[in-house]
Formats: C-alpha cells, structure tokens, sequence
C-alpha cells in the first residue's frame, strides 16, 4: 500500500507541475519519501496512507513533530550530499493518501510547506 500511495502522490505532484528528483532517500534516522522541486523550492515529501477514511484516524495524524524532525534531519542530509547548499529554498510538505477499496479510488491531500515545532 505504501508503495502505490507513493506512485500516486508522484503523479499528483507532476500534474501540478512539480519536478520529481528522488525517491525514497535513506539514512540510519530516517527516509524522504519524495523529492520533488516546485519552480525554485525544493519540496520534501512525506506521504502517508490509509487503506480506508476514518474520521479521527487521518493519514496526517501520522505526520507528527518526530516523524517531521526526522525528515527535516534527512532533508539536510540530502542537500549536503548533492552538494546543494543549505541557502537553498527548502521546505516539508505531507501528501497523505486515503483509499476507497470498494470504489477502487483514492483521495489525495496536499499539505505543503508544514510548520516543524
């Protein structure tokens, strides 16, 4: 499901006009989902699934501040290793996903540039 909800938030990203440069980049304390420029920001994205709506239970709910450290950790492990310097615009953003098994469909929310606390 992870998988296919990744598939899915990287084409609602280029329908926007958004860039894709990588995905899935791992370190030991963490791993960006997506990376995707939009015009001149470069979009960290971390995209969250549930397999059906839940009212209480939403995939963003799962986006909270450890997780969101985490990639912001590994946000600048990428810049660094790519030899872009950290006065890059740069942002997080959350995709979640929520599918629709019966109806074989799938909503999909943007939550662009999240506030880490």
């Amino acid at each position: 499901m992870g998988r296919l909800a990744e598939n899915l938030a990287e084409e609602f990203l280029k329908k926007r006009g958004f860039s894709i440069l990588d995905r899935n980049f791992r370190k030991p304390w963490g791993e960006i989902d997506i990376v995707a420029k939009d015009k001149d920001v470069i979009a960290f994205i971390e995209v969250k699934a549930n397999r059906e709506d839940l009212p209480g239970f939403e995939p963003e709910l799962r986006a909270g501040n450890t997780k969101l450290h985490k990639v912001v950790r590994t946000a600048k492990t990428y810049l660094s290793s790519k030899h872009i310097g950290l006065e890059t615009e740069w942002r997080v953003d959350v995709i979640t996903v929520v599918f629709d098994m019966i109806r074989k469909t799938a909503k999909i929310k943007h939550f662009p540039n999240v506030e880490v606390a």
